[in-house]
């Protein structure tokens, strides 16, 4: 009775809701009610046997989701599982929107269930009176959804809350389970919209009034009202004129309705009309609405739409569409004219660059096999897979989140939802995603490690022999896996050979019962399971038998020492006469000594078998013979063949460590040899070598002890560009009593010092010890200072020029070395710092290989080449140090003759050579200065040379003064012609001090009428001002710059630059004007950095200008050899330094800096300002913007030519 009156009440109050609704039509003409019935299928499975008065036990209850169009009928599954008995599901029906409410539920065909609606709760009520039957069953709730509004997107959720299920005891549910809620999202019918009249629009004189629809064949009734009066037989596109009031119906298929007012008045004119913003901003490839309002007569305003003509005066920047939307298509500035009703407005419109992304995430990763661990997250790089072994390939899909980011799988570029193969062999794979974002910065890496299982064995499969494997035996023992527990016969030669039964791992093993000749054979193998199914492996297996074999015994190294822990390797190796190598045959080894006395190893596929031993540790001085024995066995055991070997475990050893001091770098791969007479019969009893390590070090196994061992050391040493010499120098080591040495028995070789004094033969051009190029009267006196001066005894110095310093403690010392001239007098040679650390190792040996070059060259500054003839004086310098020296300051230098020293017996003053070779040895701690004569030629003189160096400890070039200390001092000059143009020698030697020359005439350069660009861009439209230019760049603006667009023919002028360069014709053209030479070697190298002074010094050839007197007075180029080039450029307003005052000669130009330059050469400017530039990474912030726009086009003004 409860339930019928619940019932009762709601459908009494279900009435009242639908008449109020037929009052609320009558009120409002034209809106009408939709229903939305809203099926809800509730699936009802049993569980057994769980009684109705004890608590319920989880039941399981899953909601789905579904999104569906308003008036579909959709089903919102429920599945829930019950005992059977007395039951009680209640649904809490949630909104959010007010317009949608319950109506009524109607009970479906399950017997003795009876369904209750609350509507004031929203709540769907079942209860059931009895058992439940066995199937499913349908409660069906309909809803009622009234809509209000002709709006196309209504959007109502109807969500169930916590459904709850539970056992009832008099009305009441008890024992309650709740469970997740599910969702279902309810969207309007689309209905009519319209164009060609807006809502609430007054259209006055001039004004189009034809009223249309988006999908007029959607359409199902139009009615139109003017002033409540019905318009008959109106079509929708039909033009209106009459003044007066609208309203306007029309229905759609759907059924769904929509309504638009309007207002025509024709004494109402148009004033004018405004827009939204007057400066629209937006970046590139974005949109913006414009909105136009036209103002009328009687001061109202309205938003129009229609009829109105939109125009962009730059179409390359922007675009506006029909409709009023600007999208913006590249960086500029441009503006909007808008007209409508005879009347015109105009905005600017500003394109900005875009902003370009910088995420850098995937959205997804799909795949076409296994899964992703751990789930896949945006946010996490590593991710393993598993695949069965069957896959042998996959194909991923990745999915970046913002469209722009550039996607790499496994380093190739793939677009974004595309998928890639990748061969899976077994095992783990790598694949590598690499997404990097719009801006190009930032980037994020995504490893997949995909594991794909390994094979299991076949069912039936031969593991040994294995195919194409040569074997030993006569009767082999074959062995395989097949299925456990089957019957497997093997057959060789299609001859069965036996049978087996496998055991529960599925291995089976037997020998063969016939003998096989020698030759290739092929084996298969059938196993037979318990139900009779029969399975043949395959391929078949193909070997070889050769009962010929050869084992071979090595042992690494043959000679070790007998410490009791060194250790050695014994290797055998088993092949058949024809090379072939023979795998898993047992080899025994037996030993008479040492750790193992015997071990056995098989031999793998490359037929080696190996074991590591460790030697015995000797008594006595005296070494030791040990012999080892290999023995090759059958299956069964029985030897089959043997081999054996000797090793000696030798009593000590010598170890060292080689170090050329010159590079202070361990000399690798050098020979070490002893040869040693113990008997003195003048036959060496003990001959070795080895050669040192990565390390320099080296250790050599010595036979007895009581014995001064000399090792010798010999290996090339480069002492000249493109020249080696063989150097050899000796070490000792007293090895004493061997009882005596120490655990490890090694003797470490005396820490010494060897080393070779080499000087040039200009005879033939070798380099050799230095006494062989001196004459016989002529000799080397050396000694050793420590760091306090005092000298140290012990140094050696044989005919040959080597010399060895034994034993030295650690400390810096001073070598010495000076040549003795046939009158007596010294003459600075060489003199050498060492350094021994205390962390020198013992044995240590350090080199010092020194060439002694008194040779200097003389060359031409402009073309690079050698002068001969030069007459080269020595003069004493006017300084302190001379004048107690009782040297008198310039006069010439009275130099002891050497008549076998090359090229001028050292004579003062002397004449350059063809080669331009000039050479003194001169006297140690003076002070000198050269000059350098030759018609044709500025007169050299080094006191006006700026350059500072040292050279050696104690010799210097600085201001001017040439100062010898202990070593000689290696000095080349360049001269300058007296009609060269000057300039460019490319090297940092002085030119010395000179009058500015007068500039040769030189070919004629037949000057470009018509400016054409001179540089170009990189692709993908960028300048890259900061990039440095090269040579062969240079010599390409040059030629545009004087000759325009004109092509020149390749020629080859320098050695290094061949035809086929592409700037090979401008390198010959800018050599033959002079504008730039080569190098002293006669190369041009074109890969080399055009430097700021180079770039000056250009400059003042093109505009063939002379270089001034005057100094720079940039602090770094004071002493540079450019500083009056440097200092006429800037005083021309060509170069200029940096803020800080400094002008850095020898960094390399930019391209920004040289287009700069050259524009103020030539006087070129814009003849116009372009409105965006033409690189992406030169914005028109950028300080030269204009300088690299100007030698980028033709459109320009150009005061000057070259």
């Amino acid at each position: 009775m409860v339930q019928s009156r619940q019932c009762a009440a709601v459908q009494k109050k279900r009435g009242m809701m639908m008449a109020k609704r037929k009052n609320n039509r009558t009120l409002r003409t034209f809106t009408k009610p939709l229903l939305l019935f809203l099926v809800l299928m509730l699936l009802v499975q049993p569980i057994m046997g769980i009684p109705s008065t004890q608590a319920q036990s989880p039941l399981e209850l899953k909601i789905g989701s579904k999104e569906v169009l308003r008036g579909e009928r959709i089903s919102l599954p429920v599945y829930l599982t019950s005992d059977g008995q007395v039951q009680a599901i209640q649904f809490d029906l949630t909104f959010n929107d007010d317009l949608l409410t319950l109506v009524r539920v109607r009970e479906g065909d399950i017997k003795g269930l009876s369904v209750m609606a609350n509507e004031s709760k929203r709540k769907v009520m079942i209860a059931g009176k009895g058992s439940l039957p066995q199937g499913t069953e349908k409660i069906i709730a309909y809803l009622d959804f009234d809509v209000r509004t002709t709006s196309t997107a209504v959007n109502t959720t109807v969500r169930m809350d916590n459904p709850v299920i539970g056992d009832v005891h008099a009305g009441n549910i008890v024992s309650s389970t709740t469970f997740q809620s599910g969702s279902v999202t309810v969207k309007a019918l689309e209905g009519p919209i319209f164009v060609g009249v807006k809502e609430g629009m007054t259209y006055g004189e001039g004004e189009m009034v034809k009223p249309n629809v988006v999908k007029p064949a959607n359409v199902k009734t139009v009615t139109l009202f003017r002033n409540g009066q019905q318009v008959l037989n109106y079509a929708l596109g039909t033009e209106l004129n009459e003044a007066g009031n609208y309203l306007l119906l029309v229905t759609n298929q759907n059924g769904v309705e929509a309504s638009v007012r309007f207002t025509i008045d024709r004494s109402v004119k148009l004033a004018g009309i405004v827009l939204d913003l007057y400066q629209y901003r937006l970046e590139e490839g974005q949109s913006q609405q414009v909105v136009v309002r036209a103002k009328y007569s009687n001061g109202s305003t309205a938003t129009v739409s229609t009829g109105i003509t939109y125009k962009i005066a730059n179409a390359s920047l922007a675009r506006v569409s029909t409709d009023g939307f600007i999208t913006g298509l590249k960086k500029g500035t441009t503006f909007l004219t808008v007209t409508y009703g005879g009347m015109t407005v105009n905005a600017n419109v500003e394109i900005l660059a875009k902003t370009l992304s910088a995420e850098a995430e995937l959205l997804d990763i799909a795949l076409s096999s296994g899964t992703l661990s751990p789930a896949f997250s945006s946010s996490k790089a590593n991710y393993k897979i598993s695949v069965q072994n069957i896959v042998n390939k996959i194909t991923i899909r990745p999915t970046v989140k913002h469209p722009n980011s550039t996607l790499k799988v496994n380093g190739t570029t793939i677009a974004s939802g595309s998928t890639v193969a990748v061969d899976l062999p077994e095992g783990i794979t790598i694949i590598q995603i690499e997404v990097t974002a719009e801006n190009g910065i930032k980037k994020s890496l995504y490893t997949l490690e995909v594991k794909r299982v390994t094979k299991q064995f076949d069912e039936t499969a031969i593991l040994y022999p294995q195919n194409g494997s040569t074997i030993i035996y006569e009767a082999p023992r074959i062995t395989g896996r097949s299925e456990p527990g089957s019957k497997v016969e093997v057959y060789v030669d299609q001859r069965s050979v036996g049978t087996a039964w496998t055991g529960p791992d599925g291995r089976w093993s037997l020998v063969s019962n016939r003998l096989l000749s020698s030759g290739i054979h092929e084996a298969y193998a059938v196993t037979v399971d318990n139900f009779g199914n029969s399975k043949v492996s395959n391929p078949p297996v193909k070997f070889t038998v050769d009962t010929t074999t050869r084992l071979v015994l090595e042992a690494f190294p043959s000679e070790v020492e007998g410490d009791g822990k060194s250790q050695f390797t014994i290797r055998a190796t088993l092949k058949t006469d024809a090379g072939a190598p023979i795998r898993d045959v047992r080899i025994r080894f037996e030993l008479d000594a040492g750790s193992v006395r015997e071990a056995e190893e098989v031999t793998g596929a490359d037929g080696v078998a190996s074991i590591t031993l460790t030697a015995p540790k000797l008594e006595g001085v005296l070494p030791m013979k040990s012999l080892i024995r290999a023995r090759v066995r059958d299956l069964d055991g029985n030897f089959l063949q043997e081999n054996s070997i000797i090793v000696h475990y030798l009593p000590a050893s010598v170890k060292g460590v080689v170090i050329d001091h010159t590079t202070g770098k361990a000399v690798k791969g050098a020979t070490v040899e002893l040869k040693e007479d113990f008997n003195g019969d003048g036959i060496p009893d003990f001959v070795t070598s080895v050669t040192t390590g990565e390390d320099g070090s080296y250790k050599i196994y010595v036979p007895q002890g009581n014995w001064k061992y000399t090792p010798i050391i010999k290996f090339n040493k480069e002492v000249a560009p493109g020249q080696t010499f063989p150097v050899e120098v000796k070490q000792t080591a007293n090895v004493g009593d061997l009882n005596e040495i120490g655990p490890d028995k090694m003797v470490p070789a005396n820490k010494n010092v060897s080393g070779l004094l080499l000087m040039t033969d200009k005879k033939d051009g070798q380099v050799k010890e230095i006494q062989k190029v001196l004459s016989d009267g002529e000799q080397i006196e050396t000694k050793v200072t420590d760091a306090s001066g005092q000298e140290v005894p012990g140094l050696t110095l044989d005919e040959d020029g080597r010399f060895q310093l034994e034993d030295v403690p650690p400390g810096e010392y001073k070598i010495l070395f000076q040549v003795v001239a046939p009158t007596g007098e010294k003459l600075a040679a060489k003199a050498i710092n060492v350094s021994v650390g205390d962390e020198q190792v013992d044995g240590e040996l350090g080199i010092q290989v020194e060439l002694v070059d008194p040779y200097g060259i003389v060359s031409d500054r402009v073309t690079g080449k050698p002068i001969v003839g030069v007459k080269m004086s020595l003069y004493w310098s006017d300084t302190d140090l001379n004048r107690k020296s009782g040297r008198v300051p310039h006069t010439l230098v009275p130099l002891p003759v050497l008549d076998d020293f090359p090229p001028n017996q050292n004579r003062v003053p002397q004449w350059t050579t063809e080669e331009g070779e000039y050479a003194w040895m001169v006297f140690p701690d003076g002070d000198y200065y050269l000059v350098g004569e030759k018609e044709g030629y500025i007169t050299f003189d080094s006191r006006e040379d700026t350059r500072n160096e040292q050279q050696g400890p104690t010799s210097y070039i600085r201001d001017g003064i040439i100062h010898v200390g202990d070593s000689i001092v290696e000095y080349d000059l360049t001269m300058q012609p007296i009609a060269s143009p000057g300039g460019d020698s490319g090297s940092d030697s002085s030119s010395g001090g000179s009058t500015p020359p007068v500039v040769e005439k030189l070919p004629v350069i037949t000057p470009v009428k018509k400016p054409a660009p001179y540089i170009f861009g990189y692709p993908g439209e960028i300048f890259m001002p900061q990039k440095s230019l090269t040579r062969a760049e240079m010599a390409a603006i040059l030629t545009k710059v004087s000759l325009g667009e004109k092509e020149l023919p390749k020629r080859q002028v320098f050695p290094d630059v061949g035809l086929d360069f592409w700037a090979s014709g401008s390198i010959a053209f800018v050599e033959e004007h002079q504008l730039m030479i080569g190098y002293p070697d006669g190369s041009f190298q074109p890969q080399k950095e055009v430097t700021r002074a180079e770039m000056a010094t250009i400059a003042l050839k093109l505009k063939k200008l002379q270089e001034g007197d005057q100094s720079t007075n940039f602090p770094d180029a004071a002493k540079h050899w450019a500083n009056k080039v440097i200092s006429t450029a800037y005083e021309a307003e060509y170069m200029i330094g940096y803020t800080d005052g400094l002008f850095r000669p020898n960094r390399s130009i930019t391209r920004a800096e040289a287009v700069t330059v050259f524009n103020k050469l030539l006087g070129r400017r814009l003849s116009k300002k372009p409105e965006q530039s033409s690189y992406k990474d030169v914005g028109q912030q950028h300080w030269a913007y204009e300088q690299i726009e100007a030698a980028s086009t033709s459109e320009v003004v150009q005061e000057f030519l070259p």
